[in-house]
């Protein structure tokens, strides 16, 4: 089958939302088939010589703010591809089953003040771009499917465009980011991550991972760590990674538990610290993809979660037990509370078992099987 996959911006970072398009072409054409990746640019094509990539300009830092023009550029280009199904990860380029990964939970941006920026971006240009997946239910013929990686996404999905609903599909999402399917491997893996993190076999790890410091809750994480090292639990640490790790370091040290923090920069094999892991936080209130509960899972890793936090609904085991903790609340006493229970021998250990029996479910080629099938739903459709 010839597909198309369409996206914004292939970056070269890991754990970018491009990598899930990467791997997904990628696994796609070690199954058979003809996948093009039509884009705006990509940063660095060398990192991926087996996938065939058309870009729209060559690489610029930041995003394009042109959405229009990606717009009317893949709308020329497709129809001469000939391609029997079109997959389009942004909401700029429209295709037989579009799952826009970000945009739609941007309202207008009231903090940006002076400047051109102010002037000309008063409203945040993601929340333009999500206003395009109505339209496209609306208009574009093409269009068959319109899909959503969690729950979270599909609520958003309809409170923005209400009109979606009778397109709209659940699609659960899955990270290519995977444990090794050595269990060996993957305990000297965790022994080795561990030592260079200087943690002892009795220390219980918490990993919080977001692209920018101050996303995803981060500081609420740290400021309810400090209370549960203050509470006396000194086997308690915590990993925390993120592009500018310095302002989470100034905090902890203002909150006086920077002994039992470990910063790290964005890594390049966030595998390593999921492994590392005993338990992840991502209390994210404004999440809508749900990658690092996907993450976490895979690995087997409990999770504390905010109850509107994308993949949440995903850490009942077929036993309906819950694979970490839900806080209804960002406050640092309830994700404090929630971090003490999980400290607890007994309680970690049943949340474990939950989350190893849910790991299976959250391999990346079950995601791809999804996407396989609907392309094969779709493909050569009037």
């Amino acid at each position: 089958m010839h597909l198309v996959i369409a996206f914004e911006h292939i970056r070269r970072f890991v754990g970018a939302h491009a990598q899930v398009v990467t791997e997904l072409a990628r696994r796609l054409g070690r199954r058979g088939h003809d996948v093009t990746i039509i884009c705006d640019t990509v940063t660095d094509p060398a990192l991926h010589p087996d996938l065939h990539f058309i870009a729209r300009r060559p690489f610029q830092i930041g995003a394009s703010h042109r959405p229009a023009m990606l717009h009317f550029w893949a709308n020329r280009l497709i129809p001469a591809l000939g391609s029997e199904v079109v997959i389009s990860f942004h909401p700029a380029i429209c295709g037989d089953v579009l799952i826009p990964t970000f945009g739609f939970d941007f309202g207008p941006d009231r903090r940006r003040s002076g400047g051109w920026r102010s002037a000309l971006h008063g409203v945040d240009p993601r929340w333009l771009v999500s206003r395009w997946v109505g339209r496209r239910a609306r208009r574009d013929r093409r269009l068959r499917c319109v899909g959503a990686l969690s729950e979270s996404m599909a609520e958003s999905l309809l409170d923005i465009a209400p009109e979606v609903e009778p397109i709209l599909r659940l699609i659960p999402g899955a990270s290519p980011i995977e444990p090794p399917t050595d269990p060996a491997a993957g305990g000297a893996m965790r022994e080795e991550t561990r030592s260079i993190l200087r943690l002892d076999p009795t220390d219980i790890a918490f990993l919080w991972a977001a692209k920018a410091p101050h996303h995803k809750g981060g500081a609420a994480v740290l400021h309810a760590f400090s209370e549960v090292a203050a509470s006396g639990h000194p086997s308690a640490r915590l990993i925390m990674a993120c592009e500018d790790p310095w302002p989470m370091h100034d905090l902890a040290v203002d909150l006086d538990c920077d002994d039992r923090l470990r910063l790290v920069s964005r890594t390049r094999e966030m595998e390593r610290l999921l492994t590392a892991a005993d338990v992840g936080v991502i209390p994210a209130t404004r999440s809508l993809f749900g990658r690092f509960v996907w993450e976490c899972l895979a690995f087997g890793v409990p999770v504390i979660t905010n109850t509107r936090t994308a993949g949440a609904e995903r850490l009942r085991d077929p036993q309906q037990r819950l694979a970490g903790q839900t806080v209804s609340s960002i406050r640092p006493e309830a994700l404090r509370e929630a971090m003490i229970g999980l400290l607890n021998s007994a309680h970690l250990d049943a949340a474990r078992r939950s989350a190893r029996s849910i790991a299976p479910s959250m391999r990346f080629d079950l995601f791809v099987d999804r996407i396989e099938a609907l392309a094969q739903e779709f493909a050569g459709r009037p």
